[in-house]
């Protein structure tokens, strides 16, 4: 149900082309604002950044209520009224604030100290004008208000006044013709217009503090907005990407099913239209009453990205996005696992076919009736024989708990587990030569693949001629079981084993050879075996 909802807002933005509407490009990281906020780190011009978002995200509120989608209209909803956060913002913070508080962040009329501090900062000379003025006019006496290093503001009076000097006037310095005084009122104006710099950086830094307290209010309403925005901005990604490459909305069940027509890798695609004239050829892929594929076939046939574009569609479902495919019936999968690659793990002493062994033995304890198992070539790491062997058991095992599976191998012998087991099929990829060239179909089919072609892609990667050569030699004695023979001739070795060369005498070749492998039953293949061994036992 929840997925369905996502589905169908994303189609909803699709359709509507919404991203054209709510435009979330000039919204900040409210987010990692917010913590700032939270830790009371945030500057003035964060501050403002925040307020900007918040005052577009309530106009967004609007918008997404009137949309017809469940999670659109639960999101407008649970957007919390921050208008408060807002108010205290422009209250407090100039429009076009500098980085430290202290620079001058905080408006005017919010604090009486703080504007009569900028007040004597910006008008030094006329308060000194007016209360030479007013001294004028109380006493009488034509004063001169001067200033100096030394003594700072001054009271300056000619001699022939010196008698009508209040008595509330200090000396301090006697001229030829003058006299120097001040008074109490004097001093602490010269002492707040000297202090006024660095008084008016201290108050701007109170003042923003007790701003950053009163927003600690806001902060669990702004990160939860935050979240919503980042939930909204991925649903408009998933819309904007379903309408520039054409995805499709897939259908969610129950059923333990995976139906995919014409499936496509969703990054291969896009880098394909990229960066070639080549197109993605899509293919299709269907996990019902056979819900496991036995997937052989030639390197760089497209094996490993069949599996990796079914594995991202599956996903992709999941989270509520279209998928690249035609059409798409995704059943709920609990897990996905995928084994893929070759690595090792010097540090703690293991090989390669260990680490793929230890991922191998993680997906097999954990998977459930409901998982999607991908393995891409399991059994690699090591010889042949035990390749095959722990590819089969492996693979009987997924069967054996009817769990999903996409089984790509180079191990043809796994092919014959469609004859005995129910829900497996054999699918494979294929190649055909063109002249010289290896031409690969890359388009799934079903039944086991021919040959690898393995040496015609070393050819392709640039392995030496000569190397082919031989190779190609070797290929044709192992069919014809002149293996013996071929090594002998290109080493000169004499073989100590004589299962490598032919003996007429041999019982147990002879008895092979009477077989004609299209008429046997799996039966009558059992029983035969088990003569040969009893043979072998007895020669």
């Amino acid at each position: 149900e929840k997925i369905q909802e996502r589905l169908d807002a994303v189609e909803e933005i699709k359709e509507g082309k919404l991203w054209q509407e709510i435009n979330l490009e000039n919204i900040s990281d409210l987010e990692r604002l917010s913590i700032r906020l939270k830790r009371k780190i945030a500057n003035p011009r964060e501050i403002i950044s925040m307020k900007e978002s918040l005052k577009k995200i309530l106009d967004l509120k609007k918008i997404l209520s009137e949309k017809s989608s469940k999670i659109l209209k639960n999101i407008a909803e649970s957007i919390p009224d921050v208008s408060g956060f807002i108010e205290l913002v422009e209250k407090y913070i100039v429009e076009n604030p500098p980085i430290r508080p202290e620079d001058g962040a905080i408006k005017s009329y919010v604090s009486e100290e703080l504007d009569r501090i900028r007040d004597l900062k910006n008008n030094s000379e006329k308060i000194l004008k007016e209360f030479e003025q007013r001294e004028r006019k109380e006493t009488g006496i034509p004063i001169k208000i001067g200033y100096n290093q030394v003594f700072g503001y001054y009271i300056e009076i000619t001699k022939t006044y010196s008698e009508k000097v209040p008595n509330y006037y200090k000396r301090k310095q006697t001229l030829t013709q003058y006299e120097r005084f001040t008074t109490d009122e004097l001093e602490r104006i010269g002492a707040e217009i000297e202090n006024a710099s660095e008084r008016e950086r201290k108050l701007n830094a109170i003042i923003y503090q007790e701003f950053i307290e009163k927003a600690q209010n806001y902060v669990e309403m702004i990160l939860k907005i935050a979240r919503l925005i980042g939930y909204l901005d991925a649903l408009i990604s998933l819309g904007q990407v379903a309408d520039a490459y054409g995805w499709t909305k897939p259908t969610i069940t129950k059923e333990k099913i995976l139906y995919i027509k014409n499936g496509r890798h969703p990054a291969l695609e896009i880098l394909l239209q990229k960066e070639s004239d080549e197109k993605f050829i899509p293919n299709d892929l269907i996990l019902d009453s056979e819900f496991m594929w036995i997937i052989t076939g030639p390197n760089m046939a497209g094996k490993s990205v069949f599996l990796k574009q079914n594995a991202l569609i599956t996903i992709l479902a999941h989270i509520g996005s279209f998928v690249p495919a035609q059409e798409a019936k995704i059943g709920i999968v609990d897990k996905i696992f995928f084994r893929t690659g070759a690595s090792d793990d010097i540090s703690r002493g293991r090989s390669t076919f260990y680490v793929e062994m230890e991922e191998l033995s993680t997906i097999l304890e954990n998977m459930t009736e409901r998982s999607f198992v991908l393995l891409d070539e399991v059994g690699r790491g090591t010889s042949t024989f035990d390749g095959i062997c722990i590819g089969w058991a492996t693979a009987e095992f997924i069967n054996k708990r009817k769990v999903r599976c996409l089984f790509a191998t180079h191990f043809h012998e796994l092919a014959f587990l469609e004859q005995n087991l129910e829900g497996i099929k054999n699918m494979h990829f294929s190649a055909e030569k063109i002249g010289q060239n290896l031409v690969f179909i890359r388009k799934i089919k079903s039944g086991p693949a021919g040959r690898s072609w393995g040496i015609d892609v070393a050819k392709m990667a640039g392995i030496p001629d000569e190397i082919i050569k031989k190779a190609e030699k070797i290929f044709i004695a192992l069919e014809e079981g002149k293996i013996g023979e071929v090594i002998k001739k290109i080493t000169n070795i004499p073989l100590q084993l004589s299962i490598f060369g032919k003996t007429s005498t041999d019982p147990i070749r002879k008895e092979l050879k009477k077989l004609d492998l299209n008429k046997i039953t799996p039966i009558e293949a059992l029983h035969l075996l088990e003569e040969l061994k009893k043979l072998a036992e007895n020669t």
